[in-house]
């Protein structure tokens, strides 16, 4: 990761809606890591440094790995946005999805009432009404499927065969919600994942360049501060 003495790149407008937005789906550490191993490779690949970095052992060949490593951790960092994004999305649609359902229940519960006018009368049952069948996604999914079962042997007042049908379209779209929130989330951790790696990798890379580069300008001397602070070094303070 980016070390304390090392400058944290500012990014554009940090006060826009879309610095914010990108601020909440995108791992900021690993973000500022990424923009510093760029820089890092960039100045590192200057003909007027190439010469001096070669002498230390760090050839064009090592640069443009760095530069590789920094272009593939943007990658794997914008699609972990993405997929953290498409889990947020997931988690929406199934909310959507599950209120859809609960309020066709409270319509069939209210025709059950209708047809079945004794509160006590057991047939009741039969629609869970008084149930808070809601409060989790096992009860709602058994309890649904019920009621759509006691729809086929029993009539309602007021029930239409298309109201038995959107029932069974919302309670599949509810169940597969969840299917696709689980599957939004297992994909948004292996990319994070594989982008830990690829950062880790890139920060091995750019703290070797930044050595290379104390050993040549070091902070001793006040000419070096330019130099110094392209490859993203504390001007008159020596890397730890």
């Amino acid at each position: 990761m980016a070390d304390s003495n090392s400058p944290t790149p500012t990014p554009d407008d940090p006060n826009s809606e879309k610095a914010k937005r990108l601020r909440s789906v995108i791992n900021q550490a690993l973000s500022a890591e990424v923009t510093l191993g760029g820089a890092v490779a960039a100045a590192a690949a200057k003909v007027e440094y190439a010469a001096a970095l070669a002498a230390e052992g760090i050839e064009a060949s090592f640069v443009a790995e760095l530069a590789t490593l920094a272009e593939e951790a943007t990658m794997l960092l914008g699609s972990s946005g993405d997929k953290s994004t498409e889990k947020k999305v997931d988690t929406i649609d199934e909310e959507d999805a599950k209120k859809a359902l609960l309020k066709l229940i409270s319509a069939i519960q209210t025709r059950a009432k209708r047809t079945y006018l004794k509160a006590d009368d057991p047939r009741r049952d039969n629609y869970y009404i008084g149930l808070k069948f809601s409060t989790t996604r096992t009860l709602l999914e058994t309890s649904s499927q019920a009621i759509i079962e006691r729809l086929k042997v029993d009539t309602l007042k007021g029930m239409k065969p298309t109201d038995v049908t959107e029932m069974q379209a919302a309670r599949k779209a509810y169940v597969n919600s969840q299917t696709s929130q689980s599957g939004a989330q297992a994909v948004s951790t292996t990319t994070h994942a594989q982008c830990e790696a690829k950062v880790k990798e890139l920060a091995v890379k750019r703290r070797e360049i930044q050595y290379a580069v104390e050993a040549v300008w070091p902070s001793t001397d006040p000419l070096n501060a330019g130099i110094r602070r392209e490859f993203g070094l504390r001007p008159d303070h020596p890397m730890k």
